[in-house]
């Protein structure tokens, strides 16, 4: 198996669970697990799969993942996490539609970049009911992306 498909496969298990623990609170005990999968996958994306990290969005999305899942695993935060993590999610998703050629055809990637906007919003607006449209990206993006690796 090729390391961007793994990549791609670590990507769409963190996406699944992610949105999964928001429906089933009961999972909040394999909490760590969404953790080693977003780190796991932002070190993939950055050294297994070069192709993928020349693109500006990818590296974003792969610092993304990386703080996300530290900030769990080991409690890392600092004074301005929140606005940071924002920052990057919608920065990693605006440059991956724009620069990734032939996402159009990937409908799991479309909802990947829009989960990153989506997400990256929550940190400088209340999205209130909206919000639960967050997860059902997620676990659609990632249901869609694992069936087209």
């Amino acid at each position: 198996m090729s390391s961007v498909r793994l990549t791609f496969i670590v990507i769409s298990l963190f996406l699944l669970f992610t949105g999964l623990l928001y429906f089933f609170p009961v999972l909040e005990s394999f909490h760590f697990v969404i953790y080693i999968l977003a780190v796991f996958s932002g070190v993939m994306i950055i050294f297994d799969t070069p192709k993928v990290s020349n693109f500006v969005g990818w590296v974003l999305a792969a610092i993304f993942l990386l703080f996300t899942g530290l900030r769990g695993l080991i409690d890392i935060d600092f004074t301005e996490m929140r606005m940071t993590m924002a920052t990057l999610s919608i920065g990693a998703g605006l440059a991956l539609l724009i620069t990734w050629p032939g996402f159009h055809k990937r409908m799991g990637f479309i909802l990947f970049c829009l989960w990153l906007i989506l997400t990256g919003l929550t940190g400088f607006i209340s999205m209130g009911d909206y919000g639960m449209a967050i997860p059902i990206i997620g676990i659609l993006s990632g249901l869609l992306m694992i069936i087209h690796v």
